[in-house]
């Protein structure tokens, strides 16, 4: 299908844009992958019992929140604050707020989970100062690339921040090394394929993998506060939680990794539907 013509498709009512796509057929066309004996190999043993129930459940819901990101990226821009509560409500904002208080940059940060990139739109809705780091779109397969630059381009227009590609590290200082009013997200559960001096072994959902440790180094450089968030989608409105702050890092860095990435396997556990990325657990034996 055409770009130009997917733009037309996402212009009528998201039940019937689901039912549409949900088939091999409509699947094919927006060039989402499905996984199942890849998230079947990844599935840790804590769900072993009730895997091939399981496995199904994941590649449903996993279908429904990418088409929900897919349908949302062409409808950032309508959103206002005063259509909000339409869409989101924030939990606990208190904590956001409480950290921004304190005169410290923060990154807020958060997995494959949900629909994570509507809160930091809705943030910057409410007047937060909200920028985002994503993957360089020209990464992305050929026939993936003029929807993720087209997607770039929409996000960074609906935040009040910028986009910062993850290879510009300086500007990534620098976006926190500025106002003290900055918030920096990331999306953080990339798992690395191959290890290098950039990366620790974890274990995560009880399997190993490598995470980057550019999260804490960046939030030791620059003295920012880490907080973790996470968008939990419930009959279509988000329910965006934040997670405790960390603001001291006299840890070594693997340790303090460790602490970054236990709110995310808390949350996984929680609402293992809601995560994108069961097929990454397999990326390393």
């Amino acid at each position: 299908m055409s770009f130009y013509l997917q733009k037309l498709v996402v212009k009528i009512p998201f039940r019937i844009f689901y039912r549409v796509f949900q088939s091999n057929f409509g699947q094919s066309l927006l060039k989402i992958q499905k996984l199942d004996p890849v998230i079947k190999d990844s599935i840790s043993s804590k769900f072993t019992h009730e895997k091939e129930i399981f496995c199904k459940k994941i590649n449903k819901s996993r279908l429904i929140i990418l088409l929900r990101d897919y349908y949302d990226t062409f409808h950032y821009q309508k959103i206002q604050k005063s259509n909000l509560h339409n869409f989101i409500k924030f939990e606990n904002l208190n904590i956001l707020n409480q950290s921004l208080c304190k005169g410290r940059p923060i990154i807020l940060y958060s997995a494959h989970f949900g629909r994570m990139i509507f809160p930091l739109v809705a943030l910057s809705k409410l007047g937060y100062n909200v920028n985002l780091v994503s993957a360089d779109s020209n990464s992305f397969p050929k026939n993936e690339k003029k929807f993720q630059q087209f997607k770039q381009i929409t996000i960074e227009k609906s935040l009040s921040g910028k986009i910062i590609t993850n290879n510009r590290v300086r500007k990534l200082y620098k976006s926190l090394s500025g106002d003290k009013n900055q918030i920096l997200a990331m999306i953080i559960d990339n798992f690395q394929f191959n290890y290098d001096n950039n990366c620790v072994r974890l274990e995560f959902l009880n399997k190993f993998v490598l995470c980057n440790r550019s999260v804490v180094k960046l939030a030791k450089k620059t003295n920012a506060i880490l907080i973790p968030y996470f968008a939990i989608e419930s009959n279509e409105v988000i329910s965006c939680k934040f997670g405790n702050p960390i603001d001291e890092f006299n840890n070594c860095q693997d340790e303090l990794i460790t602490k970054v990435y236990m709110p995310l396997e808390t949350e996984i556990n929680a609402y293992p539907f809601q995560w994108w990325n069961w097929h990454l657990l397999n990326c390393i034996k």
